[in-house]
């Protein structure tokens, strides 16, 4: 049983590089109150209990959600390594490093006006940071595989879809950043990139190709390797059964599909809750959502809220959208139970609500990544450099 990275990626570069494919793709960084950077990784909680094992360092937190929290010095010193391989985020990643340098290095705790200025300044530069104007590949057949699978591990989709008699595996893999996206496809000669209409861009990977890509890099797969298991399974039975498929056959597949679609939920406790919207607000959600083909009016709500949650954010009382108008629009959510517990505590649940959506849209307009944030798992002798010779 795998319980750290570096039982697949024995050699430190390809271990950073791997984790530089996780933080590019899924990762974020933030800069606390009182000084200081938190790294934060997102997955399922066996994988975070991986790479937790693997940095030893880090704070595991499941509520509302999985998160490994990895702070101050720690985040420092891992960024620091995982740098030379970031092909998007260098300056983003060098910004909290230096910051968190500077905090070591200051004396006193004293903090004044031309410190306050300066802590300012790089939170903003953080908050407005976008990916690199070109993408850095010097030296990247060396480390391109690690940091691939890293980058695939953190959030690639993979289902099993039909039409009539006909099934196939398809892979889907989104960025912001396009260019990352055609160098996977000209890297691996596989699938095709899309535009979206969320102003994001999709690598999407269909039948053989999708096969090609699993049986290639399966070997070195954490949280999707079950699911590229399940997938590959279904690939080899599907090539072998004799067409048209029958009703035995017909079967199978769809329990492999159910399988499939099964080992990607995590099973939490959760609630359904309602609240009322007034159409001013519900204007200005429509104005974020209406480019964007992942978002919707739930789980903005539900990214409202987990941003307050894990800020600890002050809701400005004397501020609502919806004060003294009719709210006649409804959104139901489901919420895990400790977010329902912290909305409750207030005696007006759907007012508190509002004012924290409010507050995110209010936020959205000086940090274009806030939604990506939020929105933002044997031992193999297999060599990824060679790898990456048998694909070239």
């Amino acid at each position: 049983m795998i319980q750290s990275i570096s039982d697949v990626f024995v050699d430190e570069d390809n271990s950073n590089a791997y984790f530089a494919g996780i933080f590019e793709n899924s990762g974020s960084i933030r800069i606390q109150e009182y000084g200081g950077i938190t790294l934060i990784y997102f997955g399922s909680k066996k994988f975070l209990k991986i790479i937790k094992n693997t940095l030893g360092i880090g704070n595991l937190v499941t509520n509302p959600f999985n998160q490994l929290l990895i702070h101050g010095n720690a985040a420092c010193r891992h960024l620091k390594n995982i740098y030379p391989y970031l092909l998007m985020n260098k300056k983003k990643a060098k910004l909290a490093f230096e910051y968190q340098e500077h905090i070591n290095n200051r004396k006193g705790s004293r903090i004044d006006q031309k410190e306050q200025i300066y802590r300012e300044k790089i939170l903003n530069q953080l908050k407005k940071s976008r990916f690199e104007s070109k993408l850095e590949l010097n030296n990247i057949d060396n480390f391109f595989i690690p940091y691939f699978i890293g980058f695939f591990d953190s959030s690639a989709k993979i289902n099993i879809l039909n039409n009539k008699n006909d099934y196939w595996i398809n892979i889907r893999l989104k960025s912001k950043f396009e260019p990352i996206l055609l160098l996977f496809e000209e890297m691996f000669d596989l699938g095709h990139v899309y535009s979206t209409r969320s102003s994001s861009f999709r690598w999407e990977l269909n039948y053989s190709d999708a096969s090609d890509l699993l049986s290639k890099i399966h070997p070195f797969l954490f949280q999707n390797s079950k699911k590229s298991e399940i997938a590959l399974n279904f690939y080899e039975y599907y090539e072998n059964a004799q067409k048209p498929l029958n009703k035995q056959d017909i079967k199978f597949i769809n329990s492999l599909t159910e399988e499939l679609k099964n080992a990607a939920k995590i099973f939490k406790k959760q609630k359904t809750v309602s609240i009322l919207v007034c159409e001013k607000l519900k204007n200005e959600m429509d104005n974020i959502i209406k480019d964007r083909e992942d978002l919707n009016h739930n789980s903005l709500v539900k990214a409202s809220i987990k941003h307050c949650y894990i800020n600890k954010t002050k809701i400005n009382k004397s501020t609502n959208i919806c004060e003294n108008k009719s709210k006649e629009h409804r959104i139901s959510i489901v919420l895990e139970q400790e977010l329902v517990d912290y909305i409750s505590k207030s005696d007006n649940r759907s007012e508190l609500v509002r004012k924290m959506i409010e507050n995110y849209l209010n936020c959205l307009k000086t940090n274009d990544n806030l939604l990506e944030e939020n929105s933002k798992i044997n031992k193999h002798e297999t060599n990824p450099l060679k790898l990456l010779k048998e694909i070239k």
